[in-house]
């Protein structure tokens, strides 16, 4: 990697991070289109998962813009909730729709017990509001639409209390031979949820049938959300099977899987990449444990030092020695020996007396 110095700075710092932790595949990655997602709750999603992740092993520092990110996502699902108490699939769109409301109530219950700890006033209200909306959508759904009826349940059971109706999900466990992968993956998922394993693992048992890794089918259709061979259903399918211990040579072959999807595409959908983490979250914590790494690091073509990682260190970082720093470009180069995934963050900084000269010829940065 090449770090851009300033020839005015008078006393430049290089610091590295290193981490075994698999937050890697989503913070490096492309990430999401803001014309198409920015007024949807999908993103918030991804904020939270990531925020997780940061907190249970995560360098400080991105744990600080994490928490600034998710507060600010927060606040602007809260301001973009329709009056009847729904969201929409964009500011504009004149009434709610299922998926994003479901988004949307999933963000408002997981951030309620983080409300303190970002510094952020939970909008109860605006959480109460959403459940009724969905709630209300139930019997208005097809009989055989079981796809948004999981949708909808999987949501409710993320709040306190009874909150999913019980005729509806027993006639869902009921038909569960009839029922899509997906909707199999939802229905497994809130049994879970609602602490009811011996359910969660018939419906684990069923998905592990019919999951399979190597769709042949072209990219526009293999990520359509709720579609049989869709990305977000082998997702969801991996966490059902992690959380009820179904089927550990699926779990392999789909850990393989998840990990070559990630590296080769990225994840531009939020609610994949929010699903995907969620997930990576469950299957990392025995893959972190094997990691063995060591890294040595070369600043400038000159060594600067080393770092290890492992089952009893799965955080390191790395102060270079000024003296192999210049006021242009910093070429750092990583040499890893070992087995195990690595989040590496590389951070240049220094102090100048004055502000730098602005520049009339520079485009505007919005």
């Amino acid at each position: 990697m090449v770090l851009k110095g300033d020839s005015a700075w008078s006393d430049p710092r290089l610091e590295l991070s290193f981490s075994a932790h698999l937050m890697r595949f989503f913070l490096g990655s492309r990430g999401l289109d803001p014309l198409l997602f920015g007024d949807r709750p999908e993103p918030v999603l991804v904020d939270l998962a990531i925020y997780d992740l940061l907190r249970a092993q995560g360098p400080s520092a991105m744990l600080d813009q994490a928490r600034t990110r998710l507060r600010s996502g927060l606040a602007q699902l809260a301001g973009s909730q329709h009056h009847q108490g729904g969201w929409g699939w964009s500011r504009l769109a004149s009434q709610p729709a299922i998926p994003p409301t479901v988004a949307g109530l999933m963000a408002l219950a997981r951030a309620k017990p983080l409300a303190g700890e970002i510094g952020w006033s939970f909008p109860a209200q605006k959480l109460d509001a959403a459940r009724n909306w969905l709630q209300q959508q139930l019997p208005r759904l097809a009989a055989d639409d079981f796809g948004q009826r999981g949708e909808i349940l999987y949501a409710l059971s993320h709040l306190e209390g009874q909150q999913v109706p019980a005729v509806q999900l027993h006639r869902m466990h009921r038909m569960r031979g009839q029922l899509s992968l997906g909707a199999a993956c939802l229905l497994g998922l809130t049994w879970q949820q609602r602490k009811r394993p011996e359910q969660a693992r018939e419906l684990a048992q069923q998905v592990a049938k019919n999951l399979n890794f190597n769709s042949t089918l072209p990219l526009r259709e293999r990520w359509q959300p709720g579609s049989w061979v869709s990305d977000l259903d082998r997702v969801r399918a991996l966490r059902l099977l992690a959380l009820t211990g179904v089927a550990p040579d699926k779990l392999k072959e789909g850990w393989a899987w998840l990990m070559g999807r990630g590296n080769s595409l990225g994840w531009r959908f939020p609610r994949q990449a929010a699903e995907a983490l969620d997930t990576l979250a469950k299957l990392e914590q025995g893959q972190t444990a094997k990691a063995r790494l060591k890294i040595q690091v070369k600043v400038n073509g000159k060594a600067a030092g080393q770092v290890e990682l492992g089952a009893d260190r799965a955080l390191a970082k790395l102060k270079v020695d000024p003296a192999l720093l210049t006021s242009g470009d910093n070429r750092v180069e990583l040499a890893a020996s070992g087995s195990g995934p690595c989040l590496v963050q590389a951070v240049l900084s220094g102090h100048r007396k004055d502000a730098p000269a602005g520049d009339s010829r520079d485009p505007i940065k919005l």
